[in-house]
């Protein structure tokens, strides 16, 4: 999810938004405050934490990186990883650094053959592909997603036909970051919640959207099993601690012999 949402933001504003790291952490948090503060059930919880990572995603993107629009997009994937780092201290100081987890029940594993599956894995997989499922058609069943396809193809060509190309990146920006809340909430589930729990994961993020091709969904959808199969495999031959080094060689490989990865095309120049 976060893979796609970062890959979703690329499409359309042609910006590596590593703030997307702070929309995880925050939604994570919002999530569980939901949840275990205000008592709703974990999984109710998740279309509010998606509305509540959203609106906060959208107040970033207007007070910092709107205002500074016309800078190269270098300066603003620098000014979003400024973001997420201002993002996570704000999770700190409002919940601290104590280890934290979300009110769900304990379950047995489901053993299937020599593995273990947890059935809170299953659910996190179930709404993961629903999500996506509902992302695909609203980008191709709506009026809006279409708009939003349009823009992403030819930015210029969209706004002379009347798209109003300010709001698209509006809308883009609330479901990329209401979708980055979703994907907190769902690494929060499986392990526990801390401040640094999107930094944590964007290296491998970033991997899978430049693996998978960044501006393609189905691309980081790819990528993120690619690059997560590795980590996960890579700790047969190598101790876990190299777990994280696997992006950097992903990264590298694919930049070094398909830039555009397995499903992008290639980048424009006025990118």
């Amino acid at each position: 999810l976060p893979a796609v949402s970062f890959s979703l933001v690329f499409a359309v504003l042609r910006l590596p938004y590593f703030a997307i790291a702070g929309s995880v952490t925050l939604g994570a948090y919002s999530g569980y405050w939901v949840n275990t503060i205000l008592g709703i059930p974990f999984i109710y919880a998740i279309p509010v934490d998606f509305v509540i990572s959203g609106l906060t995603g959208v107040l970033v993107f207007r007070l910092f990186i709107y205002p500074a629009r016309s800078a190269g997009a270098l300066t603003l994937a620098i000014l979003s990883v400024a973001i997420a780092f201002l993002m996570e201290n704000v999770a700190r100081a409002m919940f601290g650094n104590a280890m934290r987890s979300f009110d769900l029940p304990l379950e047995r594993d489901i053993i299937l053959g020599f593995a273990m599956i947890s059935p809170l894995s299953l659910r996190v997989i179930g709404v993961s592909v629903i999500v996506v499922i509902l992302l695909h058609l609203f980008l191709h069943r709506t009026q809006t997603g279409c708009a939003i396809r349009a823009t992403a193809d030819n930015r210029d060509l969209a706004s002379s036909k009347g798209i109003n190309v300010s709001m698209i990146t509006t809308t883009v920006i609330f479901i990329a970051t209401g979708l980055a809340g979703i994907a907190g909430m769902m690494i929060g589930a499986e392990a526990a919640l801390d401040p640094g729990l999107g930094f944590r994961s964007i290296l491998s993020v970033f991997a899978a959207t430049v693996v998978g091709g960044l501006g393609s969904i189905p691309g980081a959808i790819v990528g993120a099993i690619v690059i997560g199969l590795a980590e996960e495999t890579s700790q047969f031959v190598l101790p876990a601690t190299y777990k994280g080094a696997i992006g950097f060689v992903a990264i590298m490989i694919c930049l070094t012999y398909r830039p555009r990865g397995i499903f992008g095309t290639a980048i424009r120049k006025d990118a």
